[in-house]
């Protein structure tokens, strides 16, 4: 899981997406965050690209380890 939040958010504080990632963690859960500064709304256009760039090139943790197993690395 991926999280992305303004870090000056006005809606919802930015401790909360924290939370949340520290809470997936602790479960053992994949869980990285974007905070992005200078934007004051998670729904930013700017926000919003970024978003779409990791969805496009980024791996899982989980499948990336998966992967590397059933090769013998």
């Amino acid at each position: 899981l991926h999280l992305f939040h303004a870090a000056k958010d006005v809606e919802v504080d930015a401790k909360h997406s924290h939370i949340a990632q520290m809470a997936i963690e602790n479960l053992e859960g994949d869980c990285t965050i974007d905070l992005v500064q200078g934007l004051v709304d998670s729904l930013d256009p700017a926000l919003i690209t970024q978003m779409r760039v990791r969805l496009e090139t980024c791996i899982p943790l989980r499948i990336l380890k998966e992967v590397q197993a059933s090769s013998g690395q």
